[in-house]
């Protein structure tokens, strides 16, 4: 055999000494498959704080802190009772309870009025989010890194030609070892079946060629119709030169496949080749995960309440400076009262008349 086609690795540890691989053309990355969040699943109580960003978070105890605070202030007794009083009050109209308390004083009204129409838009955001959560749960988080793998339950499997990749690693990396621990040596196989197993069975990580991977796995991406149907972690164990043309090593044909290598290289033919059957470029570190409400979304809620805070203050500086008179007279409209016996004696005289005309004349 003088040719040989195919993809063909630099750092191949059963390479014959007697044969010689042609130029590179590629990098190959080695690292690990997944399944889809494979990590530890959330808690119950994630469900109900999910919904809001941090920030958000951050704002909404802040403002009902502020609103007790200002509700505080204008009561005269300042007693413990009163101060759990407001915090109460301040959590009916979030829950919408009915208050039957009755302002007076403008700038109050002003201030409740806002914050009526804050707790409106809070909690029916918060209730809509946690709808949507309650529907579709929170999943299970997904493996960053090595660490994570060693961490789970998952079987750490790869072929028999990334046994010496391990090995060769094993010596300066401690993780590498560790790895090496538990690895499950596959037999020569169709290594479909063993992406079918880690998108379906969801039990194992393999190991190997993460253009190889991704290439094995296209007949359950299609089937279940997304781009990558398993998670692929960040990162490169080893990077390697690879090739696609193998010679005997005083083979005649060495110098002139080069060449031709060389030309299919610089008009981007093998490159176009690479991409379709899936490189490194094909494969980001996809994250899929529920999307909290942020501030950057919310920000105009806080903002509006914030301003009308301020209306309020100034309405309250101005009732201070200018009181309303106490001797304000009223104007009183009078109602002349009604003789309600006489009124039901003429009532019924009239009734009695028409109950007792009959063809245009009345009936004694």
């Amino acid at each position: 055999m003088d040719l040989a086609l195919g993809w063909f690795s630099y750092a191949d540890p059963y390479l014959h000494p007697g044969l010689r691989l042609g130029r590179t053309t590629s990098i190959d990355c080695f690292g690990w498959g997944v399944p889809w969040r494979a990590g530890k699943s959330p808690s119950t109580w994630a469900n109900y704080v999910s919904e809001f960003s941090l920030g958000t978070w951050t704002c909404v105890i802040f403002v009902n802190i502020m609103f007790v605070a200002t509700l505080y202030c204008f009561e005269s007794d300042r007693s413990q009772e009163a101060l759990g009083i407001c915090i109460m009050y301040a959590y009916a109209m979030l829950m919408e309870q009915e208050s039957k308390i009755k302002n007076q004083a403008f700038h109050l009204r002003i201030f409740l009025t806002n914050w009526l129409w804050y707790c409106l838009i809070i909690t029916t955001a918060y209730r809509a989010s946690l709808g949507s959560f309650m529907t579709v749960p929170a999943h299970a988080k997904d493996f960053n890194s090595m660490t994570d793998i060693l961490k789970s339950d998952l079987k750490i499997v790869g072929g028999p030609d990334v046994v010496k990749i391990l090995e060769q690693t094993s010596k300066t990396s401690e993780i590498s070892r560790k790895f090496l621990a538990r690895f499950q040596t596959l037999p020569p196989q169709d290594f479909e079946s063993v992406m079918n197993q880690t998108v379906l069975v969801r039990d194992i990580a393999a190991f190997g060629v993460k253009r190889f991977l991704y290439y094995h796995s296209r007949p359950q991406a299609k089937k279940i119709k997304v781009k990558i149907p398993f998670r692929l972690i960040p990162g490169c164990l080893l990077r390697a030169h690879t090739t696609q043309l193998l010679v005997q090593k005083n083979s005649h044909l060495y110098n002139i496949i080069n060449n031709v290598l060389y030309r299919l290289f610089e008009t981007g033919i093998i490159d176009h080749h690479i991409l379709h059957l899936g490189s490194n470029r094909l494969l980001p570190a996809e994250k899929i995960k529920g999307r909290p409400l942020k501030m950057k979304v919310i920000w105009c809620t806080f903002f509006m309440l914030m301003f009308g805070y301020i209306v309020s203050l100034i309405v309250f500086l101005f009732e201070r400076k200018f009181p309303p008179s106490k001797n304000r007279k009223h104007k009183v409209t009078l109602v002349k009262p009604v003789d309600l016996t006489k009124l039901q004696s003429k009532r019924q005289e009239r009734n009695f008349g028409q109950r007792h005309f009959y063809k245009g004349q009345y009936l004694w």
